[in-house]
């Protein structure tokens, strides 16, 4: 009932998102953490919050931006708490259902959140947030894992009655004792590479193995998100990608590996960036790439990069060239890199 008759609530409280006094603003995003951590109002409506709630990783006031990051923590644990929908819907895209359709995008404000620069009230705020977070989803996927065990035990144990009992005995010696143990990334020693390490995790604590896996999980849907900003037109939006790449790396650390292609992509292009914020944070992530990662596995990207491959131990031409990292379109005398 909430849910229905809630679209034009939810109007009036992201207009008040707007409002120029910061109490406002923050007794608005308080009110929308209470209506949409149900799970309809959410479900429904999360769609048209979303893009209000970017902006305000840009609040002048602290206070707002650490209200963001309390309100993301709320609907994410929440969201963690929910069903999955039993019926598919005409409009589904065969993609993602229910909570788990926006839970990357929320992810991603959280992170955005502890990539702020107000490393000392804001940005911890919101990593203990995603910590707290990371243990929930761990407890949620065990549960997944548990239930999933559950019924395939339940169907093995129908069908071995339908086979008779020396077909029950055999499934019974068979069956796994358990559920499978759910994965959970290495632990990194981060105390080897603190002095490459951003604020606040020079001084604070860094990231634990549940958070590094949480991280990872969204990481494919999260990354080319943050790559894409770093070469957009604006500086701000320049900037915050680069601060939140920094962050990004250090959560998942050595994890980054299979995308680092493409990271090192865009770090060619951001390290020559006008602005000198976004060019020392590139260069910063480029610092703690080489830190995290195996030095053979960078060379040979950088190498391929450049257009060089090894052949019986020597090197020569052949690898990817410019024009593949960089397309170009030309029409005209107009040229248009990509």
């Amino acid at each position: 009932r909430i849910s229905r008759a809630g679209a034009p609530l939810v109007a009036s409280l992201l207009t008040n998102l707007r409002h120029q006094q910061w109490k406002v603003r923050k007794a608005t995003l308080d009110c929308l953490g209470a209506l949409l951590s149900l799970e309809a109002p959410l479900l429904d409506h999360m769609e048209e919050v979303l893009p209000h709630l970017t902006t305000l990783l840009h609040d002048r006031t602290p206070g707002g931006r650490q209200c963001l990051a309390e309100v993301i923590e709320k609907w994410l644990l929440r969201g963690l708490s929910f069903k999955e929908p039993k019926l598919t819907t005409f409009d589904d895209d065969a993609g993602p259902a229910g909570f788990k359709k926006f839970e990357h995008r929320i992810l991603l404000i959280l992170l955005g959140v502890a990539a702020d620069e107000d490393t000392e009230q804001v940005a911890p705020l919101a990593l203990g947030a995603l910590e707290r977070v990371a243990a929930a989803k761990h407890e949620a996927r065990k549960r997944e894992v548990q239930a999933e065990f559950e019924r395939e035990k339940a169907k093995r144990a129908l069908k071995a009655a339908k086979q008779g009992a020396e077909a029950a005995e055999a499934a019974a010696a068979e069956e796994p004792s358990g559920p499978p143990e759910i994965e959970v990334a290495a632990a990194f020693d981060y105390s080897t590479v603190r002095s490459l390490l951003p604020e606040p995790f020079t001084s604070g604590g860094t990231p634990v193995p549940l958070t590094t896996t949480y991280v990872q999980l969204h990481l494919p849907s999260i990354l080319p998100q943050v790559l894409a900003n770093l070469t957009q037109w604006t500086s701000e939006i320049r900037t915050s990608a680069a601060r939140l790449l920094r962050v990004v790396l250090v959560v998942v650390n050595r994890q980054v590996a299979p995308f680092l292609d493409q990271v090192l992509v865009h770090l060619y292009k951001a390290s020559a960036d006008d602005d000198l914020l976004v060019a020392a944070s590139t260069l910063q992530c480029a610092r703690m790439a080489g830190a995290f990662l195996e030095v053979d596995l960078i060379l040979g990207l950088v190498g391929k990069h450049l257009g060089l491959k090894v052949a019986d131990g020597v090197l020569g031409g052949g690898g990817v060239g410019v024009e593949e990292l960089w397309p170009q379109q030309h029409k005209g005398r107009q040229t248009t890199r990509t």
